[in-house]
Order: C-alpha cells, then structure tokens, then sequence
C-alpha cells in the first residue's frame, strides 16, 4: 500500500475544491465564464488585473466591465470568487 504524503493529499483536497467551484461556476454568463477562466489561469503567475484580463480576451478594461454589467457581475468579485 502507498502511503499519501502531505503534499498529495493537500492537491487531493485542492482537486475536490475545483471540481465543486467548476460545477457551481458552470452556470456563469459568457464573458463572466471568460474572465473567471481567465483570472484562473492568471494565478499561476500571470498578471490578474481587470486591463491584463481585457487586453487577453481582446477588448478595452471599459468594454469588459461593461459586458460584466450586462451580466450582473462586476470584476473584483469574480477576482475574489476565484481567490
């Protein structure tokens, strides 16, 4: 029997929390679901300011939070959400 080290099981538990936080974020608004991809990929070290994010899905900082509006979401909250 192989014994789990901590690390394995932290990223099992890291695993299960993305998993539930895919389900529930499933249901988002399409440009919502672009930036919080986005925002995900960005916490590896990538640059999650709302300007970076826009200029990666191809439009101005002011247009993104616009599309945001249009969608009931605002993007500070999805930068926490994914936090």
């Amino acid at each position: 029997m192989q014994r789990k080290s901590f690390n394995s099981r932290l990223r099992d538990y890291f695993d299960l929390q993305c998993r539930e936080l895919a389900t529930r974020f499933g249901s988002d608004a399409p440009v919502t679901a672009r930036v919080r991809q986005d925002l995900v990929a960005a916490m590896d070290g990538g640059d999650p300011s709302m300007d970076s994010v826009a200029r990666r899905l191809g439009m101005s900082g002011r247009s993104l939070q616009r599309h945001l509006a249009e969608e009931q979401g605002q993007f500070n909250n999805l930068l926490d959400d994914v936090r």
